[in-house]
């Protein structure tokens, strides 16, 4: 069973022996289903990885870049 997000409300058609089975059948899809994020847990989740991103980048600065080749005119000299 899959229902869309209705602006109003949403219609499910069960095919169950008893309204109670019907509504065990509901419950059961309910659950077995994924559920998905709201807007706002995907903003958090955003916010989140760009503070870890913002922290990796601020050690990589503050130790200095690693394996840069010499810039022009600035190579070692034999």
């Amino acid at each position: 069973m899959g229902l869309t997000r209705g602006r109003m409300d949403n219609i499910a058609i069960v095919v169950a022996s008893s309204e109670a089975g019907a509504s065990d059948r509901v419950a059961d899809s309910m659950q077995r289903g994924t559920p998905e994020l709201t807007m706002q847990d995907a903003v958090r989740a955003a916010e989140a990885e760009m503070c870890r991103a913002s922290r990796s980048r601020e050690g990589a600065v503050a130790t200095g870049p690693v394996g840069v080749a010499p810039r022009a005119g600035h190579g070692i000299m034999i």
